[in-house]
Formats: structure tokens, C-alpha cells, sequence
């Protein structure tokens, strides 16, 4: 079974990055669920993503440049924490 990889950021460089280390990450097999937001907020629901995180390997998040920016992000990790 693939090993699974959640990657998540909203602001634009970190959204950049991710995409491209999912291809490398995919190409070498593990399943991969990318949530970017390219500077604006994610189109996904805290619950979707949230579904995405449970049972997954490892998450990888991009934090916005500024608090209020970052709080969706923060929920998530907190998500997660949950999940360890």
C-alpha cells in the first residue's frame, strides 16, 4: 500500500512548491492529496481536507505570512494532531 502525503498551503510560493513536489512525490509512488490556494483561500471545506489528513503519513503545511492568514492552516495542523 502507497504511503500517503497531504500537502496544504495557501499563499502563493509554498502553493507553487507543493505542486511540483507532488509530481516528484507521485512519481515515485506514494498517493499524494494537494490543497493549494495559489495566494487565495483554499476552495475545499476544513471537513474535506480534514477526511484527506486522517490515516495519512505525513502532512506537510505551507503557513501564510500572516496569522490571520494562517488560521486555516492552523486548524488543520490541529486536525491532525488529533489524528497522531
Amino acid at each position: 500500500m502507497a504511503k500517503k502525503v497531504v500537502l496544504i498551503a495557501r499563499d502563493a510560493a509554498p502553493s507553487g512548491c507543493f505542486k511540483r513536489l507532488a509530481v516528484v512525490l507521485e512519481e515515485r509512488g506514494l498517493d499524494v492529496a494537494l490543497f493549494v490556494g495559489d495566494g487565495k483561500p483554499l476552495l475545499q471545506e476544513v471537513r474535506e481536507i480534514g477526511a484527506a489528513i486522517v490515516g495519512a503519513n505525513v502532512l506537510v503545511l505551507g503557513m501564510s505570512s500572516s496569522a490571520s492568514l494562517a488560521q486555516g492552516e492552523v486548524e488543520l495542523g490541529r486536525i491532525a494532531k488529533k489524528w497522531e
